[in-house]
């Protein structure tokens, strides 16, 4: 679990801040459901490095897609 979770953030973080800026809300939200059934599927197998893990990279990866993104004035 401990290497899967130092695999998946970077890549991810690379994918959000290197992807076209109409394609990164996108990239968030499938490193969001990325995260969300990976963690299901730890979950069933017992296998979860920490007990929130999920719900705080899921955080994290919405915040990092908003500062790069930026908020939106209309």
């Amino acid at each position: 679990m401990k290497i899967y979770l130092a695999a998946i953030i970077p890549y991810f973080l690379w994918r959000i801040t290197k992807s076209h800026p109409k394609e990164r809300v996108k990239e968030v939200l499938i490193a969001a459901a990325y995260v969300a059934g990976a963690e299901v599927f730890f979950r069933m197998t017992k296998a979860y490095f920490l007990y929130e893990t999920g719900k705080y990279l899921v955080i994290f990866f919405i915040v990092v897609g908003l500062f790069y993104d930026g908020f939106k004035r209309k």
